[in-house]
C-alpha cells in the first residue's frame, strides 16, 4: 500500500502548477461529493426524510417515441416476423418466459436453476455467498478467500428477463407474464433500498438494469397489471436509479505523459447510456438535463475510447461487443425521438462494426481473445453468444450499410424491436450474397487479420495491454498469439476468461501466458501482474510490428515484443506469420535473440473436439468436421514436443478439457522454431509426398526475401 502510494506520488513531479490544481481538484471533488452523498442517503433521508423526499412520478413520458414497439402493437404479422425472421416461434418464446415465471435462471455458467420463493437478488446462488443490504461504498467488491463472485447478484439485477416475458406478453396476450415482470419488480424495489446492498454498488450495473425495465414498462404499460400505482414505483424507482447513476459515474483521470487526461471504459460508457435512455423517457427538467449532457459527453468520449481503426480501445472483442450494444442503440433511439446525434459520433459507431465484420469468423462468431464475462444490455433472441452478426445487421439498416446487411446474413431481433416493419422490409431489400473479405490489418489496436476466402481466418495479437499500453484491466498474456478457422472450425484457440474473483486462481491461470499461443521464457509472465490484483497488469511487452504486407497470393507479418528484455540475460521474441494462399500453408517463424540460456515453451491450444494425435517425430494432425490440420515443426537446438490436456473456456463459469501441443527447448540463444501448418485439399497426398518440404522451403524463402 505504501509502495503504491508513493509511485502515485512519484507521477505528480514534473507537472505544472496548472495540472497539479486540477489534480487536487478533481480528487477533493469526488471525496466532498461522495461525504455529500452519503450524509444526504444516511442521514437525512433517514432522520429527515422531507427535506430531501425520494422523487416520485406518475409514469414515464407518453411523448417519448421508445424504438418502434408501438409499430407492432395489434399487428397480426409479429408472430411470423419472429417465427421468420429470427427463427423465435411462439412455443420457443413461451417456453423460456415461463422459466423466468418459475424462477429458473441459467447464469454465468451456472446451468439451469431454480431459485425458490421470491428471489434474494442479494444472493450469489452459485457459491452460496450473499452480501449485506448496507450503504454501497462499504461492499467489498472482490474477495479473495471464498468462491464469492459480484457478478451473480449483478446479472440477476440486470432484468435480462424483461424482453423474452415482454415478447411472450406480446406474442401470446397472456396476462401472466405481465404478472410475472410486475412481481419481480417490485419484489426488487423492496429488497433493495436506494444506495445499499450489492446491487447499488456498481453504476454500470444500475444503468443496465435501468434499460432493462424501461423496456419491460413500455413492453406492459397497457396491461391491466401494470396499473397507475405500479406505473409510478416503477417510474420513481428509475429516477432514483438516474440519480444515483449522475451521482456515482464511473469516471477517472490519470496522469499520463505528464498531462492529467480521461481515463475511461465501458463502465463510463455504460453510465452515458443509461442516463441518456432515462433522460428521454423520466418526464422533468432534471431528467433533461441528464440527457443532453450525456449525448454530448457520450460523443467525447467515444472519440478517446474508439481508436482510429474501429476498435474499442479496451482491446477485448467482447467488450467491443458490449459497448455496441450500448451506444448504438441509443443513437437509433435518440435519432427516433428527434435529438440531434453528432455526426462524429455514428462514424464511431459505423467504425466499430467495420472492426467488428472483419474480426469475426465466417461463421459469425468471434475470436476468444483476451476478456469476456457473457456481459450484454438486453436478450432479444436466441443466436450464440459469440456471434457478433446481430450488431452488423442492426448497423447495416440504420446506417444504409449494405455490406454488414450481407455478411451478418439474418434479420436480428433488435432490428424487429428497434427498428419496427420498416426494418425488416429495408433489411430484406438490401440483403444478398456477402462480399468475400480481404486480409486486413487494425495497427492501432495491434490486431491483424489474414485470410483466405471464406475458408481460412487467421486472427493475430500484435496488441499491447490496452487503453493505448496504460491499463490492462481485462488483457491477458496474449502476445503475438494467433487464433485459426479452417473450413467451418475453429481449431486453434485462446483458452478465453473463465472466471474473475469467483476463482482466482483460475483467474489468474486463464490470463496467464502459457493459456495462450504464444511463447514463454524461463516459465515467466510476459507481462508482469499481481495475483491479487485480477485486473491489472503491467506493459512489459510493448510490442512493436516490423513488416506487414498482403498481396494477392500471400499475407506477410513480422513482430517482435520486449516482455523479457527485463531478465538478467535479456531476451527478444520475434514472430513472423507468412500466409502461402497458393500452397495453403500458414508458415511460423519463432526468433529468440538476446543473451544466455533460458527454456523455450511455445503453446498451440485446440477447441474442444477437435482430435490432435502424432504422426511422426514433430510431425501432428488435427481433425474435426471432415477439415484437417497438418502441424510440421523444425528449428535449432533440440525442440521436444509434448502433447496434454488443457482448458478451454467458450462461456464465463464453464470449462472443458482440450488438447494443449506445447514445444520446448533448453538452449543458447539465438535460437529458432519454425512451424508450418498446412490446410485444404489432398493433405494427406502433400504429407506422403515430398511436397512438405518443398513447400516449407519456398515459403522460408519468401519470407527472406520479403525481409530484405
Amino acid at each position: 500500500m505504501i509502495r503504491n502510494f508513493l509511485n502515485r506520488l512519484g507521477k505528480l513531479r514534473g507537472l505544472r502548477l496548472r495540472e497539479l490544481a486540477e489534480v487536487a481538484a478533481h480528487k477533493t471533488g469526488q471525496v466532498f461529493r461522495a461525504a455529500v452523498q452519503y450524509l444526504r442517503v444516511c442521514a437525512v433521508r433517514r432522520f429527515a426524510p422531507r427535506l430531501f423526499p425520494p422523487p416520485r412520478f406518475f409514469g414515464l413520458d407518453g411523448r417519448a417515441r421508445f424504438f418502434s414497439l408501438d409499430d407492432w402493437r395489434g399487428s397480426n404479422r409479429l408472430a411470423s416476423a419472429l417465427a421468420n425472421e429470427c427463427g423465435m416461434g411462439v412455443e420457443e418464446i413461451r417456453r423460456d418466459a415461463d422459466r423466468y415465471c418459475e424462477h429458473v435462471f441459467d447464469l454465468l455458467g451456472s446451468g439451469p436453476v431454480e431459485l425458490e420463493g421470491p428471489v434474494d437478488w442479494h444472493k450469489d446462488f452459485k457459491s452460496g455467498a450473499r452480501w449485506a443490504p448496507r450503504y454501497f461504498r462499504r461492499i467489498k467488491e472482490i474477495e479473495l478467500n471464498d468462491a464469492s463472485d459480484i457478478k451473480v447478484p449483478w446479472e440477476l439485477s440486470r432484468f435480462y428477463q424483461a424482453v423474452p416475458l415482454g415478447v411472450a406478453y406480446w406474442v401470446t396476450g397472456d396476462e401472466k407474464y405481465a404478472r410475472e415482470f410486475v412481481a419481480q419488480t417490485g419484489n426488487w424495489i423492496e429488497s433493495n433500498p436506494p444506495y445499499h446492498g450489492v446491487n447499488w454498488h456498481c453504476a454500470m450495473e444500475v444503468a443496465i438494469r435501468s434499460i432493462n425495465w424501461i423496456w419491460g414498462y413500455y413492453f406492459f404499460r397497457h396491461s391491466r397489471h401494470l396499473n397507475p400505482d405500479v406505473q409510478s414505483r416503477i417510474a420513481s424507482s428509475l429516477a432514483v436509479h438516474g440519480e444515483y447513476i449522475w451521482n456515482n459515474l464511473e469516471f477517472d483521470k490519470r496522469i499520463l505523459g505528464g498531462r492529467y487526461v480521461r481515463h475511461n471504459g465501458n463502465h463510463f460508457l455504460s453510465d452515458l447510456v443509461g442516463l441518456i435512455y432515462l433522460g428521454l423517457v423520466l418526464p422533468g427538467a432534471r431528467a433533461k438535463q441528464w440527457l443532453t449532457w450525456a449525448v454530448d459527453e457520450l460523443d467525447r468520449e467515444m472519440q478517446i475510447q474508439v481508436l482510429s481503426d474501429g476498435a474499442h480501445w479496451e482491446l477485448s472483442p467482447a467488450y467491443h461487443r458490449l459497448v455496441l450494444e450500448l451506444v448504438l442503440p441509443a443513437v437509433i433511439l435518440c435519432s427516433q425521438n428527434d435529438i440531434v446525434v453528432p455526426g462524429t459520433l455514428r462514424r464511431a459507431c459505423e467504425m466499430m462494426c467495420e472492426y467488428t465484420m472483419h474480426f469475426l469468423k465466417p461463421d459469425g462468431r468471434c475470436p476468444l481473445v483476451r476478456d469476456a464475462d457473457d456481459g450484454r444490455v438486453c436478450h432479444f433472441d436466441k443466436a450464440e453468444y459469440r456471434d457478433h452478426r446481430h450488431l452488423l445487421a442492426l448497423a447495416g439498416v440504420f446506417l444504409g450499410r449494405e455490406d454488414f446487411v450481407r455478411r451478418a446474413g439474418r434479420v436480428s431481433g433488435e432490428i424487429l424491436w428497434m427498428l419496427g416493419p420498416a426494418g425488416i422490409t429495408r433489411g430484406k431489400a438490401m440483403a444478398g450474397p456477402a462480399q468475400e473479405l480481404a486480409s486486413r490489418a487494425f495497427p492501432d489496436a495491434g490486431f491483424y487479420v489474414l485470410r483466405d476466402g471464406e475458408q481460412l481466418h487467421v486472427f493475430v495479437n500484435c496488441a499491447d495491454i490496452g487503453m493505448k499500453g496504460t491499463y490492462g484491466g481485462h488483457a491477458h498474456n496474449d502476445c503475438l498469439g494467433f487464433e485459426l478457422y479452417y473450413g467451418g472450425t475453429t481449431f486453434i484457440s485462446d483458452c478465453g476468461t473463465f472466471n474473475y474473483s469467483g476463482d482466482p486462481a483460475g483467474r489468474n491461470a486463464f490470463r496467464a501466458t502459457a493459456s495462450h499461443n504464444t511463447a514463454r521464457v524461463d516459465g515467466l509472465e510476459i507481462n508482469r501482474f499481481s495475483e491479487r490484483a485480477l485486473f491489472g497488469m503491467e506493459n512489459d511487452a510493448r510490442p512493436k510490428v516490423l513488416d506487414w504486407r498482403t498481396e494477392p497470393h500471400f499475407d506477410y507479418l513480422r513482430a517482435e515484443h520486449f516482455g523479457y528484455t527485463r531478465l538478467p540475460a535479456p531476451v527478444i521474441h520475434r514472430r513472423s506469420f507468412l500466409l502461402d494462399r497458393a500452397s495453403q500453408c500458414l508458415i511460423l517463424e519463432d526468433h529468440f535473440r538476446g543473451s544466455g540460456r533460458h527454456l523455450f515453451e511455445l503453446f498451440f491450444h485446440f477447441l474442444p473436439g477437435i482430435e490432435v494425435e502424432l504422426v511422426s517425430e514433430l510431425k501432428f494432425q488435427a481433425k474435426a468436421c471432415g477439415s484437417t490440420l497438418l502441424l510440421d515443426f523444425a528449428g535449432t537446438g533440440n525442440w521436444a514436443a509434448r502433447l496434454e490436456r488443457g482448458w478451454v473456456s467458450e462461456r464465463y463459469g464453464t470449462k472443458e478439457p482440450a488438447w494443449k501441443l506445447v514445444l520446448s527447448s533448453r538452449q543458447i540463444v539465438t535460437a529458432s522454431l519454425t512451424t508450418a501448418i498446412h490446410f485444404g485439399e489432398g493433405l494427406k497426398l502433400k504429407w506422403s509426398g515430398g511436397d512438405l518440404e518443398r513447400t516449407r522451403t519456398a515459403a522460408l524463402k519468401m519470407c527472406a526475401e520479403l525481409v530484405q
